[in-house]
C-alpha cells in the first residue's frame, strides 16, 4: 500500500486501553457478566434505524430516563432494554420519568416511541445538562440530519436525478403511445 499510494500506513496498538477506566470496565462488565443466564441485551442496530428513520432516530435519543435496576443505569421510552448507555448525558443531564405521586412511573414502552409536539413531556429533568433543553433538542436534530446525510450522501443527488428519470419515462410513454396508434391503426 505504501508504494502504491505513496502513504506510510502503519498498524499499531492503541497507546491505552479504553476500557482501563473502572468505571467503564465496570458498565461494560455489567452489561456482558451480570445479565441473566440466557438474556441478551438489546442493542440498536443500524438496520432497525435506517428502516425507521431520522425521525425515530431523533426520539430515541432523546428518550433516556434513568431506571437503576438496569445495567447502564438508564432505559429507553423508544427502545426497552436497550443496551446501550445515554452517550448525550452531558449535555442533556439525566431525566426520570413523570407520575401523578411524584415518584418514578413505571415505563410503558411504545413500539415508535412518537409522541405529540404538543403534549407534555414524559419525562422531568433530574440533573441540568450542559445545554438548555431547546439548545439540546437542535443539536440532537442537527446530530440526526448529519447522520442521516453521512449514511447515505448520494440521496439528495438521486432524488434530483429521480424527478429527471420520471419526466423522461412520461414523455417517451407519449411517444410510445403515439407510435402504437400509427402501426395499429390498419388493424383495428
Amino acid at each position: 500500500l505504501r508504494g502504491i499510494l505513496g502513504l506510510a500506513v502503519e498498524s499499531r496498538a492503541p497507546a491505552e486501553d479504553p476500557f482501563a477506566e473502572p468505571e467503564v470496565r465496570g458498565k461494560v462488565e455489567a452489561l456482558l457478566e451480570k445479565r441473566e443466564p440466557g438474556s441478551s441485551v438489546a442493542m440498536p442496530s443500524t438496520l432497525t434505524a435506517r428502516q425507521r428513520g431520522p425521525d425515530w432516530v431523533y426520539t430515541y435519543l432523546k428518550s433516556f430516563y434513568l431506571d437503576p435496576a438496569k445495567p447502564t443505569g438508564v432505559n429507553n421510552l423508544v427502545f426497552k432494554d436497550v443496551g446501550m448507555p445515554h452517550v448525550l448525558w452531558e449535555l442533556q443531564g439525566w431525566q426520570a420519568l413523570k407520575s401523578a405521586d411524584g415518584h418514578a412511573a413505571p415505563a410503558e414502552h411504545g413500539t415508535d416511541g412518537a409522541h405529540d409536539a404538543g403534549a407534555e413531556s414524559p419525562f422531568e429533568q433530574v440533573t441540568p445538562g450542559r445545554l438548555t433543553p431547546e439548545e439540546y433538542d437542535r443539536s440532537v436534530r442537527d446530530l440526526v440530519a448529519y447522520m442521516s446525510y453521512v449514511a447515505e450522501p448520494i440521496q439528495l443527488k438521486r432524488t434530483r436525478v429521480g424527478i429527471w428519470v420520471l419526466l423522461f419515462l412520461a414523455v417517451f410513454g407519449v411517444f410510445a403511445y403515439l407510435l402504437k396508434k400509427e402501426y395499429w391503426k390498419d388493424v383495428h
